[in-house]
């Protein structure tokens, strides 16, 4: 079973190849709630052209789903795909941050750390050695609340977590 039903490819200028996956469905998240967070560009040869662009952070949670839902996704390329979606979200958070978004980048990384505990960030991690903590670029956030407070707190549950679930070595 997959979500994917078509993919689009264009050429992009200088060479390159942009790819739009079309999809069924999205797995393991709600349709309303990635449409709400989605962010909107417009085309900069046709500004009258309008798009929605997953977010970085939905897009990343939709990769650990699919990893953890999705058969044909258990694979090297799933988890590739998880290894991708967490240096996109990276990058993303720290745009948010070199914007002055940064209360934005906080509630993104507040939902990592949320997924993190939840049973896809836990398969990513405890099977594949994946880290979606990495998506997190602690050290660009200016708010000393957040760095030492929640994060801190959240990480320390987290890695008790994982710690409980790991496989006992014989």
């Amino acid at each position: 079973m997959t979500a994917l039903v078509g993919a689009v490819t264009k050429q992009a200028r200088g060479g390159g190849r942009i790819g739009v996956d079309v999809l069924a469905k999205l797995v393991g998240l709600d349709a309303d709630g990635v449409r709400k967070r989605a962010i909107a560009l417009s085309d900069p040869e046709n500004p009258g052209k309008k798009y929605l662009v997953m977010n970085p952070i939905d897009c990343l949670v939709s990769r650990m789903e699919n990893y953890r839902k999705l058969s044909d996704k258990r694979n090297e390329v799933g988890a590739w795909h998880c290894k991708i979606a967490i240096l996109v979200a990276h990058a993303y958070l720290r745009s948010l941050i070199d914007l002055d978004q940064e209360r934005t980048a906080i509630n993104g990384a507040t939902a990592i750390l949320r997924w993190a505990l939840k049973p896809a960030g836990l398969q990513i991690f405890l099977k594949e050695g994946i880290d979606i903590l990495g998506a997190i670029p602690i050290e660009a956030f200016r708010s000393a609340l957040f760095k030492e407070e929640q994060y801190a707190r959240m990480t320390d549950r987290i890695r008790t977590e994982r710690a409980k679930r790991k496989p006992k070595k014989r």
